[in-house]
């Protein structure tokens, strides 16, 4: 189990507990405060698995009873864009960021990839409690919505993931790898409030 934590455009670093081994961990750092405009007030956080090797794989991230999955905004909830209707980031479509520029702060769970040009986002596996309709606009949304704080908890469990890549050419510039930066993305979030979880 890994837990973290951030306070409102302040970086803490993350505490590893439970089965992670030496070295791993979640880091959770402000990409961007927002200071004006239609975010104003809010924070941009990127949560990263930090790595040992550049052949690290991020095969899946979840939740269930034995080891809850629990995002949590003190403000309550975090930011959704009307124009991308998914839960990862495949609906960032760089394409359009000059158009709607707040679209690239839009919350969502990736396992590596930050938006659409990667063209490889994970799949999800859901049990009794769905997280998408967390990190998705409400049906005939004209503006942002935002989405709840989440524990998932139950026996089944959810989580989204990737298969291993099984030849050279699927894992060339596959996105769950770690690289030579040594992190893995696994979740962009905008919220007004301190932002922890597990």
């Amino acid at each position: 189990m890994l837990l973290f934590t951030a306070a409102n455009a302040q970086f803490l670093a993350p505490n590893a507990f439970g089965p992670v081994p030496e070295g791993y961990e979640i880091s959770c750092e402000p990409v961007a405060v927002h200071s004006e405009g239609p975010l104003e007030g809010l924070v941009t956080y990127r949560l990263y698995l930090e790595c040992l090797n550049p052949t690290d794989f991020l095969s899946a991230c979840g939740g269930e009873a034995a080891d809850p999955l629990v995002f949590n905004s003190t403000s309550g909830g975090w930011y959704n864009h009307e124009s991308n209707f998914g839960w990862n980031a495949e609906g960032i479509n760089p394409t359009f960021l000059g158009l709607v520029p707040e679209l690239a702060y839009d919350s969502s769970l990736t396992i590596g990839s930050t938006d659409a040009s990667s063209g490889i986002h994970p799949a999800i596996a859901v049990g009794n409690i769905d997280v998408r309709p967390e990190f998705q606009p409400e049906n005939g949304a004209t503006g942002p919505t935002y989405g709840s704080n989440i524990v998932v908890d139950d026996e089944i469990g959810t989580g989204w993931y990737y298969t291993l890549p099984l030849t050279e050419e699927e894992a060339e510039g596959h996105p769950g790898y770690a690289g030579d930066d040594l992190r893995i993305l696994i979740m962009q979030i905008t919220t007004a409030g301190q932002f922890s979880g597990q």
